[in-house]
């Protein structure tokens, strides 16, 4: 092969691959993350492998999932997008082919997933619990902080020394059953002291069976005591 030749094959293939590149749909890309602005924060930007995928966003359960997506020749995703627009608001408007805890929608410009202005974005403005309180004497450790308290967050409750727990010490953030708002399981435990002030103590005492003086002594201190 001529040295021409073989920089025109190159030229040929590099321009190709130029082509090639640009006819890809570009997307943000992140996966499991809580919400969409924790989806921008650990996400990237990535580019397609097939000039037919088109960019999406996934809400399921409680993560948020974006990438590139597959679209088929007759565009189904985004023509159920634009039949179905309000599916991934909150609370969703499910279809037959949608269950409650499931949403997805796609788009079609680079990178049209990661903006404010995309109906996809719907699905990030999940409602949030209202906070519960740590127990009087005791203390709470959530999954996330009180102003993120989307459903799936967890808390635990422990008494401090001296108390211990009446009542459920976990609790989850769920969302109700119309999917319109979101409360805790539970409000936690009350801390009960172990040995409450003025309480009536029955006491039971374990004597070695002597005679000897320091026997006699240690009974008439216990008694003193008590």
């Amino acid at each position: 092969m001529t040295t021409f030749l073989k920089i025109s094959v190159l030229a040929i293939f590099a321009i190709s691959m130029v082509a090639g590149q640009g006819g890809l749909r570009k997307c943000w890309f992140c996966e499991n993350a809580r919400n969409f602005l924790d989806c921008l924060d650990r996400g990237r930007q990535i580019t397609c492998k097939q000039p037919i995928d088109v960019c999406y966003a996934e809400f399921q359960s409680t993560t948020l999932t974006m990438g590139c997506k597959e679209n088929s020749r007759t565009q189904s995703c985004t023509v159920q997008v634009g039949q179905n627009p309000t599916q991934c608001r909150v609370p969703f408007r499910t279809t037959a082919s949608h269950t409650p805890n499931r949403c997805t929608c796609c788009c079609d410009e680079d990178y049209c997933n990661q903006a404010f202005d995309n109906p996809c974005m719907e699905i990030t403005e999940l409602p949030e619990c209202t906070p519960v309180p740590a127990p009087g004497n005791g203390t709470k450790s959530c999954t996330n902080p009180d102003d993120n308290l989307i459903p799936g967050t967890e808390c635990w409750f422990e008494c401090n020394s001296g108390f211990y727990a009446e009542g459920p010490t976990h609790t989850t953030c769920e969302l109700n059953s119309a999917r319109t708002g979101a409360s805790f399981t539970n409000r936690g435990p009350r801390c009960i002291p172990l040995c409450p002030q003025n309480a009536v103590l029955d006491v039971v005492f374990a004597i070695e069976i002597s005679t000897s003086a320091s026997s006699v002594q240690t009974l008439k201190e216990i008694s003193a005591a008590v």
